[in-house]
C-alpha cells in the first residue's frame, strides 16, 4: 500500500518540534501500518555516533528519501511492516544496542530513543487502538 503525506502535513512539520513530529510519526506509522528507513543491500542504515548507534525512521517513504542527505545520502528507502517493526526489528535493535531517531529531516534532528521506550508506545497504540491525532 502506497501512502504520501499531505502537502499540509508536510510544511507544518517544518516548523514542528520534535515532539510534534515524533506524535506525528507514530500516529502515521500505525495507521499506514508501515515504517520506512534508509539502507542499503545490507539493510538499513545504522548511524555509528559518539552518543551511540541509532537507525532513523519515518512514517513514509516520501519523507525518508527526502532526508537523504550528509551520511544518509546515497540509501535508498526501505520500508517494513509495523508489526514486523515493532514485534522483531525493536527486539534486535534493543538486543545490539541500537536507538531509533523518529522523524530527523535534512538539517533537523528527530527524537531519539530506546528500542525498548519505542516498543512499549507503539505496542500500546496498538493494544489499546488510540493512535488518532487530535485536532
Amino acid at each position: 500500500m502506497q501512502h504520501t503525506p499531505l502537502e499540509s502535513e508536510r510544511k507544518m512539520l517544518l516548523d514542528a518540534e520534535p515532539e510534534a513530529r515524533f506524535l506525528y510519526a507514530l500516529t502515521r506509522m500505525v495507521e499506514c501500518e508501515e515504517v520506512w528507513s534508509l539502507g542499503d543491500a545490507d539493510g538499513w542504515y545504522v548511524n555509528e555516533q559518539e552518543q551511540g548507534d541509532v537507525i532513523a525512521i519515518w512514517p513514509y517513504e516520501q519523507m525518508a528519501m527526502e532526508s537523504a542527505s550528509g551520511v544518509l545520502e546515497g540509501l535508498l528507502p526501505q520500508s517494513t511492516s509495523l508489526e514486523q517493526f515493532v514485534y522483531t526489528l525493536l527486539e534486535r535493535c534493543r538486543d545490539a544496542d541500537i536507538e531509533l531517531e523518529v522523524m530527523p529531516l535534512r538539517e533537523v534532528i528527530g527524537k531519539r530513543l530506546s528500542a525498548d521506550a519505542l516498543f512499549d508506545i507503539l505496542h500500546n497504540m496498538l493494544d489499546t487502538g488510540q493512535y488518532f491525532l487530535e485536532g
